[in-house]
């Protein structure tokens, strides 16, 4: 009799079941947010290596033209799109792919402000750090 029990019962009950449901549930909720928040910084880091690279870029050019025709001093205004005159040398010696703009303004043949966007995120250097920001929905 005992023996047909124990072959008769296979399976979970479904109460069980819900148990184990209701505990990934909970694990999901837990670690979903955290997730998201890695992701975030992600990006983040992301655009920050993208606008480094278009300061590199900058610099490059502008110490390649101080011996011939320094570039002037002022504020050079870039995006994936441009391809003429110093600014198309810029980008494209930066090769950084997708849709992005960028403000690199230049002072005696050197790099001093970069501000970076890409993705709602623009990453601004002042000359020593990187700082990044979050693009704010205007209502």
């Amino acid at each position: 009799m005992l023996k047909k029990v124990r072959k008769d019962k296979k399976g979970f009950t479904l109460v069980e079941l819900i148990v184990v449901l209701v505990i990934l549930a909970i694990l999901a909720a837990i670690l979903v947010p955290a997730l998201l928040g890695w992701i975030d910084k992600a990006k983040e880091k992301q655009v920050v290596i993208n606008g480094r690279t278009v300061y590199m870029a900058a610099q490059t050019i502008a110490s390649e033209k101080y011996a011939s025709t320094a570039i002037a001093d002022g504020e050079l205004t870039l995006n994936n799109t441009i391809t003429a005159g110093t600014e198309g040398e810029i980008v494209s010696l930066a090769g950084v792919d997708g849709t992005w703009s960028a403000k690199v303004t230049i002072a005696k043949s050197k790099v001093t402000k970069v501000e970076y966007t890409e993705s709602g995120i623009t990453a601004t250097y002042d000359g020593k750090t990187w700082t990044t920001q979050k693009a704010t929905a205007t209502p």
